[in-house]
């Protein structure tokens, strides 16, 4: 395959360039076919795009257009998956594009020492997602039953006077929604002291809802109950809960190494 100059190589993700596998899937837009274009014992999984759908000073982008997005970041993903699927690879985000053969090569051979490492890393394991989150009703009743201070407070409150018992009813209020954030954080907190302890990589981000985890596990059909029955005894009943979702091409491990990057 050789781009035009108006084409751009798209790149899906590195892979070992002993892979052999290229899936049989539509690509990030239709009518390309997928590729790759190897650099020493790396290789990266590639189709020829239309550079202009992709540049926001081009007439002809559709980045954006939501629908097209959606549409082509969900092929992307197929595809992502189903190489991750058959062996170890590091799959770029969507929209991730070269523009020349040799500069995908230039970036392969300037970060070779990194990817290989982090495919390494990924040989017969697979990607797991972690996420808590809270349900602030029932966290919050649950800590009014368990929590000494909170206990104390809200009995005060109720044997005062109305106006002393409007002060600590709003005292209390705000006791409350700190228990439940330093709750939130020790169980979170715990939580990847265990997954760490139990699977050794263990990525962590902030979310809106509170926390999650990527974890890397061995490709085992008994290692997500696993996880998840582990997990889900530290926040029984406590109106936190922890949701397992996986196995997923290793997104987050992936992020990592290219972060690690010393070439763009």
């Amino acid at each position: 395959m050789t781009a035009s100059p108006d084409q751009a190589w798209y790149v899906y993700a590195v892979l070992p360039a002993h892979s052999q596998t290229v899936p049989n899937a539509p690509c990030v837009l239709a009518g390309s076919t997928l590729g790759t274009i190897r650099q020493g014992a790396l290789a990266a999984l590639v189709s020829l795009v239309p550079r202009a759908a992709f540049a926001a000073d081009q007439a002809a982008c559709r980045a954006a257009d939501p629908g097209w997005v959606a549409a082509c970041a969900q092929a992307h993903h197929d595809v992502v998956q189903l190489v991750a699927s058959a062996g170890p690879c590091l799959p770029l985000g969507f929209g991730t594009l070269f523009t020349s053969d040799t500069a995908v090569r230039h970036w392969l051979a300037g970060n070779a020492q990194r990817m290989q490492h982090a495919l390494d890393l990924l040989s017969d394991q697979q990607e797991w997602a972690l996420t808590l989150s809270e349900d602030p009703s029932a966290h919050a009743a649950w800590l009014k039953a368990h929590d000494p201070e909170l206990l104390r407070l809200a009995a005060a409150a109720e044997a005062a006077p109305p106006g002393t018992g409007f002060l600590l009813e709003r005292r209390l209020a705000k006791a409350i929604d700190a228990a439940r954030e330093a709750h939130g954080a020790a169980v979170g907190a715990r939580v990847l002291e265990h997954l760490r302890a139990a699977h050794g990589q263990v990525r962590q981000e902030a979310t809106r809802q509170g926390a999650a985890w990527s974890v890397l596990a061995p490709r085992d059909s008994q290692v997500a109950a696993r996880i998840d029955a582990a997990a889900a005894a530290l926040v029984a009943g406590t109106g936190l809960a922890l949701r397992l979702t996986g196995p997923w091409p290793p997104y987050a491990f992936a992020r990592a190494a290219w972060a690690e990057q010393a070439h763009a």
